[in-house]
């Protein structure tokens, strides 16, 4: 994950058990609400449905032991833990 804003992430939380593919779409979308043009940055409706992307991936790598997932479709709702 080098070379795609992973480096800004703290270095306990790439050690600790979190999916690439979720801290590559968090990072991903933090960079994304960054730009300076507003028309660029993303909706809140898409911000929400990448994180819960996030999440879901996330949860996905833990009760699998870090099999493959499938792609997640947009549904359901976000819950923050």
């Amino acid at each position: 994950m080098t070379g795609n804003g992973v480096n800004v992430v703290d270095v306990a939380i790439r050690r600790s058990s979190c999916s690439s593919e979720s801290l590559r779409t968090m990072v991903e979308m933090c960079c994304r609400c960054l730009y300076e043009d507003p028309v660029d940055r993303p909706s809140m409706e898409d911000l929400l449905w990448n994180l819960q992307f996030a999440a879901q991936v996330q949860d996905d790598y833990h009760s699998s032991d870090a099999s493959p997932i499938s792609p997640l479709q947009p549904s359901g709702q976000l819950v923050i833990q």
